[in-house]
């Protein structure tokens, strides 16, 4: 894709709008604190926990009257022998500041039906479907 870029470690702190529809998007460098701006006819917002900030930040009418939170989490599991038999520990990064700690993904040795597993997780879930 000769029009495609991924940004990672990075953060977006600004949207506005162009004259021609197309995205004025300010992004700042996670990793040195630089912002610089860039132009992009489409924005994918995939951002976690942080997405139905960026959306509102839009304007666009699909953001209002929308909310959501974290009510649930999800794991990646592996059932892989070979790995459930290297890693019997429950290891944790380190939260940023002010952040949950249970906010970091984590490595988790669990059994499920009797049978080792790792997780790694959680990823927070949450659904806009009433029950």
């Amino acid at each position: 894709m000769t029009n495609f870029r991924l940004e990672t470690s990075s953060e977006v702190t600004d949207f506005k709008r162009n004259g021609d529809n197309s995205w004025h998007v300010t992004i700042k460098d996670a990793k040195n604190g630089n912002e610089r701006a860039v132009d992009a006819k489409y924005v994918f917002i995939g951002a976690g926990g942080g997405a139905l900030k960026l959306l509102q930040k839009t304007g666009i009418p699909e953001a209002e009257n929308y909310a959501g939170f974290p009510v649930g989490g999800s794991f990646l599991v592996t059932e892989n022998k070979a790995i459930a038999d290297r890693h019997l520990a429950k290891v944790y990064g380190q939260a940023s500041t002010g952040a949950p700690p249970m906010s970091v993904p984590h490595l988790d040795t669990r059994y499920l039906d009797g049978k080792r597993v790792v997780l790694f997780g959680p990823f927070a879930t949450f659904s806009n479907q009433s029950s």
